[in-house]
């Protein structure tokens, strides 16, 4: 799927702020710069997917919206560290370290590779 920038600024917004309210909660902003929070938010993510819902109620309670696409990618993502094979053309492919799944990747702001 091909997001528009509006679409795609949007949908990045919402994002950064859900995983935002999870780092909040998790760890009262211990993390000292944004990058650092949304890794460090992510990560607890993929330990304790509990972890969405409180998020999503913090931001609720701030009267913060969120689209429903964030919240069902959110709630789809696979969070593994996925091994980098190739740059294509349009894309860059990801192979899972078991084998037993692949992805092309198309919206990467920089080529994999360097």
């Amino acid at each position: 799927m091909v997001l528009d920038s509006y679409s795609a600024a949007q949908f990045i917004q919402g994002y950064k702020a859900l995983l935002l309210e999870i780092d909040a909660e998790v760890s009262g902003n211990g993390a000292p710069g944004a990058l650092e929070k949304l890794v460090a938010a992510r990560e607890q993510l993929r330990k304790d997917r509990s972890l969405l819902e409180k998020g999503l109620d913090r931001m609720k309670a701030k009267n913060l919206d969120i689209s429903s696409a964030v919240i069902q990618a959110v709630e789809g993502l696979q969070i593994e560290r996925w091994i980098y094979l190739r740059d294509m053309k349009h894309q860059s492919i990801f192979i899972h370290p078991k084998g037993h799944s692949a992805f092309g990747v198309v919206g990467l702001t920089d080529l994999s590779r360097r």
